[in-house]
Parts: C-alpha cells; structure tokens; sequence
C-alpha cells in the first residue's frame, strides 16, 4: 500500500539581485551560464513564546563560472546587493514572495583546489529588512526635546512607524486596533530601532513578526481559537496504488484584527510526512510560570509613579515561585489589568505545555510538491502569523491527549536537490472546546464500502490515529468530495 500524497503545486525558486534573475541548478553541459543557484536556506523566527524575533536570514550557494562574483568583491559591490525570491510555478499561475533582503556578507572559495581559475563555490549570506533596525539610532525629531511626550498608543507607534521605515523600508507596523486610544508614558529617547520595536509591541503583551510577502511589521497576539471546526477530513489524490487517501485538513487560522481582510493559510503536515530532528519532547523553568510582574509608570491619575502590578497563578503546579518580569509603556491601570491577565494566562495555558520537537518535512512525501496553493503559502512563510500547522499523528501530541494545532514560531525553509524542505518550531495554541463535536463513528464517515486497507481507491493516512480524531468534523461537503 502506498499513502503518498501527490501534491498539485510545485513551485521553484527564482532568486533576483539586484533586479537579474539567476539560472535554477548546475547544468554541467552548458558552461555558458555564467552564475548558477545551487540551494538555499532560510532560517527565521525564535525559538520560546518569550523570545523576540530574530533577522530572517537567507543563505544562498552559487557557482560562479565567469568570474561575475570576483568582479563584484574585487569593487567592493557585494555586500549590500539587492536580493528577492520568488517561489512560482507557471502550470498553477502560483507566485509567492518568499524573501527580500540585502547581502550582509559573501565568502568564495574555488570549487576545485586544483583549478583556482575554473568554477568557485561562493555563499551569500542576505538579511531581510530588519537587520537595519539594529543598526540605527532612534531620532528624537520632535523640536528639541529627546522626550517623547504621554501620548496614545497609535501616536507612538505612528513614531515608531517613522522611524522603521527610515533605517530599514518597511513602511507600516500594525497592532491590534482596540488599543489604538491607550495612553503610555512619556519616554526618554534611546537606544536603537529595533528595541523601540520590541518595546512597542510588549507594552502591549505581544511581540512582532515581519511579514516577508507585505513587506510588514504585525503584531503577534495571543490566540484562542475555537477548536470546533478547526480539523476537517480531506480527500486527496495520491500516488501508487491508492488513487486517494483521507487525511486530516487544517482551516484558516484567524485573520489580525483590523490590519488583514482574510483569515490566513494554514497547513497539515501529517506525522509520517515529517521527521523530528530531535526525539525528545521538553519541558523546563520556562514551562512553569506561576507569577507575572508588570512594571508600569502611572501617568493617568498620578505623576509617573513606578507601579509593580503583580498577578499570581492561583493553582500554581509547582511550590516555588516563577516570575515573569514584563515592563510597559501604558500609564493607566484600566489598560494595564486586561493585558496582565492575557499573560498569565498564556503563560499559564500553552505557555505551561512542553516544546514538541522541531519537525522538518520533506515534499519528496507529497511526490515533490505541496497539496495545494494555501498549503504552499504557509510553508513559505517564514514569519509567525495566524498561519497553523497541524501535525495529526503526532506521538506527543497523543501521548498528551493535545490536539496537535500549532502556530509555528520559527523554522527554516530549505530547497536543494529540487524539492523543498520545510523545518517548524511547533508552539502549542490555547483551543475554545465550547460546542465541540462528538467523535464520529465509522457509519457517519459513509462511502466506507470505497475504503480500503490497499487501494484501487481510498485509503485512510497512515498517520491518521484515534487521538488524532478526537476533535475532527465532517464537512459539510463530505459526501461531494467522493464524487
């Protein structure tokens, strides 16, 4: 029996500096081709729900036949080149922009020790838009003062709006909109962008992401999505004796409130699609808050005293104390209560659960391509958006009695020897389990007589298992999707 899904897109990778596309894999017979792409890797995103972002980097390997790349060290012309990848499929009209960024830094060596003049080996390492953030100072740029006055939320991220775009172009950073009238404190100008940054989006209790395709700063808020509805059975077509195979679909997650108009694509990788690259499942300190600190200045009905706003966990799962410190910039109570108790209650919900092993998929288990357009979107993605990722089969998963959503906070997109591989950092999500559907039996499933253990025509996922079930619907159009 063979249960590989035969994937409908199957984009490539066309990379542009400075505006000149480059050819997509060695062809030994045609040495005319002066510079080659040969793989490339994009790692993004952090690693802990308490962690901060890091610059999304791209690492490209070329073979320079002619020289190009000599010319442009030789010129000091490298460094600071203009890079976008596209993944695009013509036969599908599939077009997605995966990356945009400047080279940071570029090593060659020859490919052959033997031949210094023939073909070298030369490595772009490329850093998106952000990396500027770091690198510039915050300008005051209000008359001569270095202090930024009390003032509501949306000025100050107007500000910081300001000044992102100046060190990096990017254009817009949004957060959620029902905070748009907060007040925050007055500031004293300091540090660099990128702090500025984080700053803003933690005096909210949330981080930030860049979004490569919008060329975008959002907010990453918590999410609680309703678990009904989410997990969905799918028919697909597959290859080798089956012609389809039932498995498991991921819906849309959530779409940010007042700054995107559709929910966004989401993903299932089935357990036996991906590999762990580390068997171990863990949990740690961080797991186990049991109180959070908000440092805060009163500016609402005060003179900016410091305040300490402390929230405990009222049933603690451990005797000792775990603070979580967490400083912001609003200045009145009424807006500083709600997003302490969205803390403690991230940290307390699937804060408290242990990290799944990073998992990597390899799209040679879906024939060399992706199910479908919305799938291929998610996969590369390399930000943390409302985007989810299912892993139905997942051992951890049911060995928890979890249901097997995620929303990934990191990962590494990879493309070599022609197919894409896919690495996820897996952070579990908090579920809504209000009007929950009860396990359907195998009558409900109907077309059973069409299901079978070896082909021609339907068989069930090798992932699929009993837990894996526990909170999958129908859908409506079940009975149509055997037609």
């Amino acid at each position: 029996m063979s249960t590989t899904a035969a994937g409908t897109v199957r984009p490539r990778p066309r990379l542009y500096i400075d505006g000149v596309e480059l050819e997509c894999g060695l062809d030994a017979e045609d040495p005319t081709v002066p510079v080659i792409l040969d793989g490339l890797a994009i790692n993004w995103g952090r690693d802990d729900i308490w962690d901060e972002p890091n610059t999304t980097t791209l690492t490209v390997a070329l073979y320079d036949r002619a020289g190009a790349w000599a010319q442009r060290i030789a010129a000091a012309q490298a460094v600071g080149a203009q890079v976008m990848l596209y993944a695009t499929e013509a036969a599908t009209s599939f077009s997605h922009l995966v990356f945009r960024g400047q080279v940071s830094a570029v090593k060659a060596r020859p490919r052959r020790r033997d031949r210094p003049d023939g073909e070298w080996m030369v490595t772009l390492t490329v850093a998106d838009p952000t990396a500027g953030l770091g690198n510039a100072t915050v300008q005051a740029a209000i008359g001569n003062t270095n202090t930024w006055p009390h003032e509501t939320l949306r000025a100050r991220a107007v500000r910081t709006a300001v000044q992102v775009a100046a060190a990096s172009g990017i254009p817009d950073a949004y957060f959620d909109p029902a905070m748009v009238n907060y007040r925050v404190a007055p500031w004293e100008v300091e540090g660099n962008v990128r702090d500025l940054v984080t700053r803003l989006y933690q005096s909210t209790g949330a981080s930030w992401t860049y979004v490569q395709h919008e060329n975008v700063i959002r907010s990453v808020d918590r999410i609680v999505p309703r678990a009904r509805g989410l997990l969905t059975l799918r028919r697909v077509p597959a290859v080798g004796d089956a012609g389809h195979i039932v498995t498991v679909a991921t819906a849309p997650g959530p779409y940010d409130p007042g700054s995107s108009t559709a929910p966004w694509p989401s993903a299932t990788v089935p357990a036996c699609w991906a590999v762990a690259e580390d068997d171990d499942m863990e949990q740690t300190k961080t797991q186990a808050i049991t109180r959070v600190v908000v440092k805060w200045h009163n500016w609402a009905n005060d003179t900016g005293r410091e305040i300490h706003t402390v929230l405990d966990d009222p049933t603690p799962p451990i005797a000792g104390r775990n603070e979580l410190v967490h400083e912001s910039w609003l200045s009145d109570g009424l807006d500083v209560d709600p997003m302490i108790y969205r803390l403690l209650a991230r940290a307390t919900a699937e804060g408290r659960r242990p990290l799944h092993p990073v998992i990597t998929y390899d799209t040679d288990r879906t024939a060399g391509g992706f199910l479908d357009a919305t799938a291929a979107r998610r996969h590369l993605t390399p930000a943390e958006t409302n985007g989810l990722v299912s892993v139905p089969g997942s051992p951890f998963a049911d060995w928890l009695v979890y249901v097997p959503i995620f929303r990934p906070s990191g990962g590494r997109i990879e493309y070599r020897r022609g197919r894409w591989h896919i690495t996820y950092t897996l952070q579990w999500l908090d579920l809504d389990f209000d009007g929950v559907p009860d396990m359907f039996g195998w009558g409900q499933l109907g077309h059973t007589d069409r299901l079978t253990w070896a082909g021609p025509d339907t068989v069930l996922d090798e992932s699929i298992s009993y837990a894996s079930l526990e909170n999958v619907e129908l859908p409506a159009t079940w009975a149509s999707d055997w037609t």
